[in-house]
């Protein structure tokens, strides 16, 4: 196998709300485990969520750099539930990484990231 030749096809992109992302998480998810584990083997904090965000895509970015053989990541979209006339229905949805976000993810790092849309699906 030749060095760096190996696409993830499988990364969920995670952000904090920041105001003008697009994401979200409930308060319950936020308070569980995976979340906790993330931010602590992260050093996060919720309390800032641009430095939190930034800081998590630099590790994110540093791992695959680090990588032996995955050259680049394709960043999954995480769709929220909506209702049957297309709003958003926050206590059904646990977490969101909208398309935007991921796609401006993607241009800032074309040689590391591909997008992964998520696809929204009527209810």
């Amino acid at each position: 196998m030749t060095s760096k030749s190996l696409i993830d096809c499988h990364v969920h992109l995670a952000a904090l709300p920041d105001g003008d992302n697009g994401c979200f998480i409930s308060p319950k998810l936020l308070r569980g485990p995976l979340f906790r584990f993330l931010l602590w083997k992260h050093d996060l904090s919720p309390a800032h969520p641009r430095e939190t965000n930034r800081r998590y895509l630099e590790h994110l970015l540093a791992e695959l750099r680090a990588s032996r053989y995955v050259s680049k990541a394709v960043l999954l979209g995480m769709d929220g539930y909506y209702d049957r006339t297309g709003l958003l229905n926050r206590q059904h949805t646990d977490f969101l990484v909208g398309n935007d976000y991921v796609f401006k993810i993607v241009r800032a790092y074309p040689d590391m990231f591909l997008a992964g849309p998520s696809i929204k699906s009527a209810a």
